[in-house]
């Protein structure tokens, strides 16, 4: 097949969704089937919306025998501008002076969309994730031209911003729709009226060969890795911390992930906390892969406080290290962690949080034998080839579904999103 996959970033950005579609192209590259990549230059999801810097990458390249195209979607002068519009006084035409602006990156990046499809002709077009702007762009595309595609909505119902009427429309033009977990596949059929059969439920994968052995330290750390917004649970998991704190003094903490908006607020949190507990955080932004992979390696147990995941790729990235899991009880985590087993399922306070976190630093071969079983689900169940495969049948699925003559162009309605869900 060829497989158009447009994700609004690519490595060597990192996170959940972007190494999900990556992992995901690269296997079925290795089947031997054509598959490229058409992005932009943002670093991270805000970087549609905000002027964040660009990532450092070139505008073509082939990673793992995929084909990466990435287009300039804000350029220097139009970050500028941007930047210049925080000082418009009032709201409205500030609003309308940066819709302005990604006007211009918008109409790039469709018209880079639209040449590609028309020249390369693909079997499918996959667009990922909720309605981020370059699947809005790929939507609008689709108005016009039509072609095979999937959409991969990775609900983030929990986020009070969440366009659930906007999404379910957006889901009527797709000829498939794969979700991540079994419960995201039934919010999909019940919510968003996308009919059973066109759902198929692609997942997470990891791997988990050639790791390197965990290193004990005396010191208990935990450490939180995921985009660093608010919404993530960073500041529930500082108020547990500080309880932890109270009790054992020496435990150390460690937030990484991608830089966002949120950056400045995060700091300022760890900048309130009395001296002696903020001596034991150790902050870093935009980590690669290899330094994801150190930070793990001297884990004892990965926090991911957050109620908007539709997965949490994380959790089998700890689990390929060995590490247990502490998640909140949600439906989603539901689906892949076994409390008590693997990880811990807890309500979202801070005190569960807290009381969890120190029965594993009183209870350390409990957390050891925790961590090898997440080890051994990951292997079992979590293979990037298996998950390739469940793609490529919702994708074969999408290109038949258009080959009968069902992929029209529909006029969406325009949601009005200034912000990523």
């Amino acid at each position: 097949m060829k497989i158009l996959h447009v994700p609004h970033a690519y490595a060597p950005v990192l996170g959940g969704t972007e190494t999900q579609i990556r992992r995901v192209g690269e296997c079925l590259a290795l089947k031997s089937h054509d598959v490229r990549v058409l992005t932009t230059n943002v670093s991270a999801v805000d970087g549609y919306y905000v002027p964040l810097a660009p990532v450092s990458a070139p505008s073509h390249e082939v990673i793992n025998q995929v084909h990466v195209f990435r287009r300039v979607y804000s350029t220097y002068w139009n970050r500028v501008a941007l930047q210049g519009c925080e000082g418009i006084p009032f709201s409205r035409a500030k609003w309308k002076a940066k819709g302005f602006l990604r006007a211009f990156g918008d109409a790039r990046f469709m018209g880079a969309l639209r040449s590609h499809i028309e020249s390369w002709q693909p079997d499918v077009v996959v667009a990922l994730p909720h309605l981020v702007k370059n699947v809005e762009l790929v939507l609008r595309v689709r108005e016009k031209l039509p072609f095979p595609l999937v959409m991969l909505p990775l609900l983030h119902e929990s986020d009070p911003n969440w366009p659930l009427a906007a999404v379910k429309q957006a889901l009527t033009l797709a000829d498939a729709v794969v979700a991540n977990t079994v419960h995201e596949k039934a919010r999909l059929v019940s919510d968003y009226c996308v009919p059973e059969e066109r759902v198929f439920i692609g997942g997470m994968g990891v791997d988990t060969g050639g790791r390197k052995a965990k290193q004990r330290t005396t010191a208990c750390t935990v450490t939180f890795f995921g985009r660093k917004k608010l919404s993530k649970g960073i500041p529930m998991l500082l108020k547990a911390m500080s309880l932890v704190w109270q009790n054992e003094p020496s435990v150390k903490l460690i937030l990484a992930g991608a830089r966002t908006v949120d950056r400045q607020s995060i700091d300022e949190i760890i900048a309130r906390l009395p001296p002696s507990h903020r001596q034991n955080v150790e902050s870093m932004d935009d980590v690669s892969e290899a330094e994801r992979n150190e930070i793990l390696l001297r884990t004892d147990l990965l926090v991911l406080p957050s109620m908007i995941e539709s997965f949490g790729g994380v959790v089998l990235e700890a689990w390929a290290c060995a590490v247990p899991v502490l998640v909140l009880d949600t439906p989603v985590f539901r689906c892949i962690v076994d409390d008590e087993l693997n990880g811990f399922l807890v309500p979202p306070s801070e005190e569960a949080i807290a009381h969890r976190i120190l029965f594993g630093v009183h209870n350390p071969a409990k957390l050891k034998a925790m961590g090898e079983a997440g080890l051994s689900k990951a292997e079992s169940q979590y293979s990037w080839p298996a998950v390739s495969d469940r793609f490529l049948e919702a994708y074969e699925f999408a290109s038949g579904h258009a080959a009968h003559g069902r992929s029209k162009p529909v006029t969406l309605r325009r949601a009005s999103q200034s912000e990523p869900a």
